[in-house]
């Protein structure tokens, strides 16, 4: 009778635990899996691909370039998304970076009636935040957690060898033209160039603006990093005084890298930190 207590009570455990719905680390149950997958920009279709792969991607944007193997995943969105594709597609979930999209596209975006996630840091710390708060949504805690612990660490590492006095950076995108824009202090570049050991050179706006040429020339940074060619930046007459011009420490940065909050936001605070400290190291 004792035996055939205790193999009913496994039974019943067994029963209860088939029941119980899908958890992520630390116990605490997921609302819904999602299976299937639309990334709406660069940024997040780099964290679907490296780091929520259990998610399979099923529409990217036409400029979703990186990692490389993306060439079978369908294109959804150009300038802007086909709705109607999507609709069609029905994912279980829509991810996007909001900084690239208006409120407009926001709302034809959530009236899909799929689970959206936007993805919009200003700082590294919502960076981070953000990151995580996806990652525990869709079971991904630990492939996150080593990015995020990686760039904390960097973090870390550039504010504790800042130089003494703090060397200036400022960050420009340029064309063939002389017309450039300049990082705001709102931007999440901005964020970045703060922390990777260096002070920043830039207006009080929430992202890219206008260049004030006057602006640049008094504030004199020591580093320029640009997405577009250095050389226009070099050769402009205009910027002759500048410091970083006349020591030619205009430095470009892929423009997939400086400009996204993908994956790569470790790589730019590496390569960044290493440029502070070298040019300092010269002074």
């Amino acid at each position: 009778m004792k035996r055939v207590w205790i193999w009913l009570l496994l039974m019943s455990l067994m029963i209860v635990g088939c029941n119980k719905p899908p958890t992520f680390l630390g116990g605490i149950p997921r609302d819904k899996e999602y299976k299937t997958g639309i990334s709406l920009s660069p940024s997040t279709t780099e964290f679907m691909v490296s780091l929520f792969y259990a998610t399979a991607l099923v529409g990217r944007t036409a400029s979703c370039n990186y990692p490389s193997n993306l060439s079978k995943v369908e294109i959804v969105a150009a300038v802007k998304p086909n709705y109607e594709r999507i609709a069609k597609i029905k994912p279980d979930v829509i991810v996007f970076d909001g900084t690239i999209y208006n409120d407009t596209d926001k709302e034809k975006i959530k009236q899909l009636g799929i689970d959206i996630f936007e993805f919009n840091p200003k700082t590294i710390k919502e960076y981070n935040e953000q990151l995580q708060l996806w990652a525990a949504k869709i079971g991904a805690e630990t492939s996150v957690d080593e990015l995020v612990i990686r760039v904390k660490n960097l973090v870390i590492a550039n504010n504790s060898q800042k130089p003494s006095p703090a060397l200036k950076v400022a960050a420009l995108m340029s064309g063939d033209s002389k017309d450039y824009m300049i990082a705001g202090s709102g931007s999440f570049l901005a964020d970045v160039i703060r922390n990777s050991g260096a002070d920043l050179v830039a207006p009080d706006a929430p992202n890219f603006v206008p260049l004030s040429i006057e602006m640049l020339i008094k504030d004199n940074p020591d580093i320029i990093i640009t997405s577009g060619d250095p050389e226009v930046i070099l050769k402009d007459s205009r910027l002759s005084t500048v410091k970083a011009v006349k020591n030619r420490l205009v430095a470009k940065i892929d423009p997939d890298i400086m400009l996204r909050t993908g994956v790569r936001v470790e790589t730019i605070l590496r390569d960044l930190g290493n440029l502070v400290r070298k040019t300092a190291s010269k002074q």
